[in-house]
């Protein structure tokens, strides 16, 4: 089993498979609505957390491979060359919120159909 979240990477519709703790993967389609152009970014391990934190969203690719992911409420980077990671500090930031501009309601839980009352 996994979890899934859709968000944005580089401009791309992106989705961070969650697999129960073991990894997660992402996945970004480079052109917007052909199915075919699906491509697998990442593969990121899980890291030993006694928290049981999980990743929620990609934040963005560094030009030197790494990732930016929300990991619980705070950040993390991901090496896939060196298989590492990496904590970016920074001063008075103890909680992150990812935040994205988007034409769909985040009220529609219905495929879209509105039930009249």
């Amino acid at each position: 089993m996994y979890d899934w979240t859709f968000g944005v990477l580089g401009g791309c519709l992106s989705v961070l498979f969650d697999y129960e703790r073991t990894h997660a993967d992402v996945w970004v389609m480079k052109e917007y609505g052909v199915r075919d152009s699906w491509s697998k970014v990442v593969s990121v391990p899980y890291l030993d957390d006694p928290e049981k934190s999980s990743y929620s969203i990609p934040v963005c690719l560094l030009r030197n491979g790494e990732i930016l992911l929300v990991f619980g409420s705070g950040l993390v980077v991901y090496n896939p060359k060196s298989n590492a990671f990496r904590y970016p500090r920074i001063n008075g930031l103890e909680e992150v919120n990812i935040y994205v501009e988007s034409l769909v309601s985040p009220n529609i839980h219905d495929g879209g159909q509105r039930q009249e009352q």
